[in-house]
């Protein structure tokens, strides 16, 4: 970098001149208004024009993250897309290797988005372009939710490496740039060529997005099959004790593609209710639970193949709790609510009067739609949900208080039932097992509900 004072005289503490900067590969970086830059550099005026810059001399990357922030902290917020990939340039090759490792996460999707032969091209939402049912994937869950469940990356602990990742390239005579640019390499072809075949198998499903018949090529699955690939990854290190270190990302990921066989099998053979199903999954747990239907297909045609907590999964979704946990639920429903409600509103407001004094004005239209719906003859109590119930347990909290008090709870009402929240949706399992079976947990939950219930009484 070369600066000429200017020779003419000025009156101020300033040195006025000209800047001269190297014409070198990364010798300026804009901190902010890239896209302002962008836009101006197709005008024709940019021949002319003069743009006012404020410039900074070798400023460490960590005050030039937090320049950046301080500057868009009172403007409208950056897209979390938009800031994750600027963020992966500025710690792109960090000696920092949390910062490097969290780069070169969100470096790999950006090269896949732009690989015009990747399943993923055009398909993530990097800046502050709209979601459409195509381009629908988010760095956020990808990256979150995908690979950083992986052991593809360094494990750090207290600033330090303490273990290899499976696809990182470890080689001491490289400088810590050039050992993260072959691992960003080596991860582009192992990831791409996971879903090359994943797009290949189910073609329909790939092209469909998130669109009503779309399934595979959402958030969620995409995140779940990143999972499965890391599990099958370290499956097959232990049983061919293979060196990850000698192999490129396509030739691991070839060690693995016939395991995916059954996991595309499976979503080919899933209906339209049951994809409905998986699609309503949501939440941070969506992507672990989605594996492991995936590892449980896979385990069904390779036995071998069984992760930590497959086994123990698989004994609660088989199905065998189902029967005790209806037969709970429905004397818990039955008779240490339904009945016992009633009985203490009539006992306070009557025969008369108990239904439209004790019931909250919006739960009797709902029990009435209902009633009407069902062209019943049956009073409209028979028709609350068990939600509903909490409603009137809540609005009567001063005689209902003692009977329906989770014990172990914190104070307040709403607190103390919420336990009915955690009931009604274990009712959902038992009243629609094809959909989702219960738990053994689900069947513990029960028992505790039931013995509180009955001591309250």
């Amino acid at each position: 970098m070369k600066f000429e004072k200017a020779k003419n005289e000025h009156h101020s503490n300033l040195d006025l001149g000209v800047l001269e900067l190297p014409q070198k590969y990364k010798s300026a970086f804009i901190i902010d208004g890239q896209h302002r830059l962008y836009g101006y550099s197709n005008l024709e005026q940019k021949k002319g024009h003069v743009i006012p810059v404020v410039a900074f001399e070798n400023l460490p990357e960590n005050e030039q993250s937090e320049l950046f922030v301080d500057i868009n902290k009172e403007q409208k917020s950056v897209p979390a897309n938009l800031l994750r990939s600027i963020m992966s340039d500025f710690k792109w090759g960090s000696e920092n290797p949390k910062d490097a490792i969290t780069a070169l996460k969100t470096k790999i999707f950006n090269e896949l988005n732009y690989k015009e032969d990747s399943p993923f091209y055009k398909r993530i939402v990097l800046s502050e372009e709209k979601k459409d049912e195509i381009k629908c994937l988010t760095l956020h869950t990808l990256i979150n939710s995908g690979l950083s469940k992986t052991n593809f990356f360094h494990s750090i602990e207290k600033g330090h490496i303490n273990k290899i990742g499976t696809l990182m390239n470890n080689n001491s005579e490289l400088t810590i740039s050039e050992r993260y640019q072959k691992s960003l390499i080596k991860c582009c072809e192992f990831i791409d060529t996971i879903f090359q075949k994943i797009r290949a198998s189910l073609p329909e499903q790939w092209e469909a997005g998130k669109t009503e018949k779309g399934f595979i090529a959402m958030n969620n699955p995409i995140a779940a099959i990143i999972q499965v690939s890391d599990k099958l990854l370290n499956f097959v290190i232990e049983e061919e004790k293979i060196d990850t270190y000698k192999f490129d990302g396509k030739e691991l990921a070839n060690k693995i593609l016939d395991y995916l066989e059954p996991l595309t099998d499976f979503v080919k053979s899933l209906t339209y209710e049951e994809i409905k199903r998986f699609r309503n999954i949501f939440g941070s747990t969506a992507p672990k639970k989605i594996s492991r239907e995936f590892e449980f297909a896979i385990n069904q045609r390779y036995p071998e193949f069984c992760p930590k907590g497959l086994k123990e999964w698989i004994d609660s979704h088989d199905g065998k709790y189902n029967k005790q946990c209806y037969e709970i639920g429905t004397f818990i429903e039955k008779d240490l609510i339904h009945k016992k409600v009633e009985t203490n509103l009539k006992n306070k407001f009557g025969e008369e009067n108990w239904w439209l004094q004790g019931v909250p004005v919006e739960v009797q239209k709902g029990a009435g739609i209902r009633k009407i719906e069902e062209q019943s003859k049956k009073h409209e109590s028979n028709f609350l949900t068990l939600i509903e119930y909490r409603k009137i347990i809540q609005k009567n909290w001063d005689i209902m208080e003692n009977e329906f008090s989770d014990p172990n709870a914190k104070s307040g009402k709403k607190n103390k039932t919420e336990w009915m929240v955690s009931f009604n949706n274990i009712r959902k399992k038992y009243s629609h097992p094809q959909r989702e079976s219960c738990t053994e947990e689900d069947l513990n939950n029960l028992k505790y509900f039931k013995n509180f219930l009955e001591e309250n009484s």
